[in-house]
């Protein structure tokens, strides 16, 4: 009886793990920032939804992400300490280097990986400003913000476990808090 019980404790102990786990793959919520970040008199409606982000000027549609792009965060913050808003964006996509693979990487570049991109608008248009390859352990949470007052923002990020077999799963035991700045030409990491 006893061995009967510990199974089915077992059992709903596992299937609670695994809708916790199927929750965090599910529809994104619904996040819209109001901010004019190119100076141009006039507020972007940056929309987040469904792991698509969508910007608007004035009710029209000037910027989508690619529908392979699956958009976990984003935020608005100066993420280079250049003094200029960037669009800051946690991004899990097949494949890491796009159509510039470098010369050393041999195989497929098709790996479901996550990353960082910052794009800044730019007169109603957005361009890219940095994109990372693919992230060695995936981004679950992200702020930007002078966390150690020094003046300068911090990258300040919730770390998950390595991509892989059962990420969704790993990731609700694995967490780790980091600090990155910007460092001239990527992220530098301060603790």
């Amino acid at each position: 009886m006893k061995t009967v019980l510990k199974w089915i404790c077992l059992v709903i102990l596992l299937a609670a793990v695994v809708w916790m786990a199927a929750g965090n793959r599910s529809g994104s919520a619904v996040q819209t920032i109001y901010r004019d970040t190119d100076g141009n008199g006039y507020q972007e409606k940056y929309r987040l939804a469904d792991h698509q982000l969508r910007i608007y000027e004035n009710d029209r549609l000037i910027w989508q992400s690619p529908q392979e792009w699956t958009i976990r965060q984003i935020c608005l913050a100066d993420a280079d300490n250049d003094k200029q808003t960037e669009l800051v964006m946690v991004v899990w996509k097949h494949g890491s280097f796009g159509n510039a693979k470098p010369f050393w990487f041999k195989g497929p570049d098709n790996e479901y990986t996550c990353h960082l991109f910052l794009y800044r608008m730019v007169s109603g248009r957005l361009k890219e400003v940095w994109c990372s390859s693919a992230l060695v352990n995936p981004i679950i949470e992200m702020k930007v913000e002078d966390s150690n007052q020094d003046g300068l923002n911090e990258l300040n990020v919730v770390e998950g476990p390595r991509a892989g077999f059962a990420y969704s799963l790993r990731q609700l035991f694995h967490r780790q808090e980091t600090t990155w700045i910007w460092d001239s030409w990527g992220f530098k990491r301060l603790d």
